[in-house]
């Protein structure tokens, strides 16, 4: 919206000269035409284009969290935020490891327990997770991560290490080691071999990284196998191993009984103070059908109980104190209005694969309640259960977390007290020294509304943008009370039925003129509201959309004393 320029002495010297074209006496240029009294003239400061939405009253960060439906233009504020609920470390510990790198690192018994065994035949060993499954082609290891003696490996991949085996041999000696049952970039088998160097004890390791033993569908098998130069077999075993440094990425655990496993969620805080730069701290709002959702991520496979009430529970809290607890429902109509199912105790589902996290939706029960407190923070705190069966399969990715995701979605269907909008515009009327006396002067203002708001509309002169205020007109017809801006009509939804039109003349004093003909700069100030319902003490929601728009006319129409020959 700009304050405009619009007039000038040139157009008013052409207004005037063909009086003079027919007449006898004087050349033109020995004219002096003396001040006219009782002028009136019409200075336009904003013409009938001038439209603005609800989109031209927000800042530039806030059109930011803006959005705009393509199909319908509804318009609605969306914010995101994210929590922890575990850590990588906190799932470990959860289940008895110290850390994270404990968890991940497997480990076997040495099947020759301290034993060297002569070599007179190839010798294999099978990955197992059931012992009495054995055959009898090879001896059986199963492997773990040290948690408890009932809890298995099923699958895992490694990501650094390998399987180490000590031998006793002598120079030129050949020692190979053979993995079969695996997947691996390299197929099913992988291999190694070294010959002797030094006689006596030697050890050669199998790399296992980016290898991976699935258990369950597969009985991996170490073959080792030493020989002479002869080809004949030689010299003793004395140690089979995986490396102390090996850890796995991926890793699938078998549970031999059942297992609860707790992690409190710590108290945290979550910024939303979203709007208090377009509503300021007094103004009342009032929500229609907000949705604030929660997504929660599970990488593991086993399901996650998340109690929100404990540990302090999870509430909205505004700049005074007030809290609102939160409540969950999975549907989110149902949430909003606020069904009986509503609960701070949420059920988190497994993730079934390692290569994709399973995402729980829930949404906030009775929103407006929440958002129409003014809430600038969401606290929470809580204590998620995993409760695991007898014989139950729980896989688990290194570097995973729990985290809950944050989305409120504020429709622009609301009622409100209170905003506030300031805009302004240069201004160079060059005007001033033409006008010599002013008899009157009527500042006429004509708004055709087709936002469901309303408000007064103030005009500040000033020096200069950051300087001195020169003087302040309201735009009242000389009535505080009245309101230049009417709300569009709406249905008792708040729904726009039609645009309003309104027009007030207000009387002028001569600084105020003045005033404005010599500002440099011209603030527009609105105090704005909307209210479906008047006669009630909260303003009821009405809806906004892109394409309503206010359309604004004004001028001054000025009776005096114009003298044209000044320069």
């Amino acid at each position: 919206m700009h304050i405009q320029k619009l007039f000038s002495r040139a157009g008013l010297l052409a207004l005037s000269v063909p009086m003079f074209f027919t007449s006898c006496g004087p050349e033109l240029n020995e004219l002096e035409i003396p001040p006219l009294e009782g002028y009136k003239i019409g200075i336009p400061l904003i013409n009938g284009d001038s439209e603005i939405g609800f989109r031209d009253l927000l800042s530039e960060e806030d059109l930011k969290d803006l959005q705009t439906d393509p199909v319908t233009g509804d318009l609605f504020f969306t914010f995101e935020d994210s929590f922890d609920i575990a850590s990588s470390d906190d799932l470990a510990q959860a289940f008895g490891s110290v850390d994270e790198d404990d968890f991940y690192s497997v480990t076997f018994s040495d099947p020759l327990n301290g034993v060297e065994l002569p070599v007179v035949q190839d010798y294999s060993f099978g990955f197992v997770t059931d012992q009495s499954n054995c055959s009898g082609q090879y001896a059986c290891i199963s492997l773990s991560n040290g948690l408890k003696d009932d809890i298995v490996v099923s699958y895992l991949r490694f990501d650094r290490g390998g399987l180490e085996v000590e031998f006793r041999a002598n120079a030129g000696d050949i020692m190979s080691l053979t993995l079969t049952g695996v997947e691996s970039e390299n197929g099913t088998t992988i291999n190694e071999s070294m010959l002797v160097q030094n006689t006596g004890i030697n050890r050669i390791v199998l790399d296992l990284e980016n290898v991976a033993l699935d258990l369950n569908n597969s009985i991996p098998v170490l073959t080792i196998s030493l020989k002479d130069q002869n080809d004949s077999p030689t010299g003793r075993i004395t140690g089979v191993q995986l490396t102390p440094t090996n850890s796995a990425d991926r890793i699938r655990l078998r549970f031999g009984s059942a297992l609860t496993a707790e992690i409190d969620v710590p108290r945290e805080e979550i910024d939303t103070d979203y709007l208090s730069d377009i509503f300021p701290e007094e103004a009342q709002i009032n929500f229609k059908s907000p949705t604030v959702e929660f997504t929660f991520n599970n990488p593991t496979g086993a399901g996650i109980t998340i109690d929100l009430g404990q540990n302090g529970g999870i509430y909205g809290e505004n700049s005074s104190g007030e809290r609102s607890p939160l409540e969950f429902n999975v549907d989110s109509a149902d949430a909003i209005a606020g069904a009986s199912s509503c609960s701070q105790v949420i059920t988190v589902l497994p993730a079934t694969s390692f290569d994709e996290q399973k995402v729980t939706n829930v949404f906030a029960c009775e929103t407006a309640d929440l958002l129409n407190i003014r809430p600038v923070k969401i606290a929470y705190a809580g204590q998620a259960r995993y409760n695991l069966a007898a014989g139950e399969e729980v896989l688990f990715s290194k570097g995973a977390e729990v985290k809950a995701y944050f989305m409120a979605k504020i429709p622009l269907y609301l009622g409100f007290t209170n905003m506030a909008y300031e805009s302004g515009s240069t201004t160079d009327f060059d005007f001033n020294s033409e006008i010599q006396a002013i008899t009157s002067a009527v500042l006429r203002s004509k708004v055709t509304n087709g936002l469901p708001i309303e408000g007064s509309l103030k005009l500040t002169t000033k020096t200069s943008e950051n300087g001195a205020a020169t003087s302040e007109i309201y735009i009242d017809g000389g009535n505080s009370s009245n309101k230049l801006i009417k709300a569009a009509s709406t249905s008792t939804d708040g729904i726009v039925t039609g645009p309003s039109e309104n027009y007030l003349e207000t009387d002028l004093t001569e600084d105020q003129v003045r005033a404005i003909l010599n500002a440099g700069y011209v603030d527009i100030s609105f105090e704005l509201a909307a209210d479906a319902d008047p006669s009630t003490t909260t303003p009821e929601p009405v809806q906004i959309t892109a394409d309503q728009k206010m359309r604004f006319e004004m001028g001054i129409l000025l009776e005096g004393t114009i003298d044209l020959e000044t320069e």
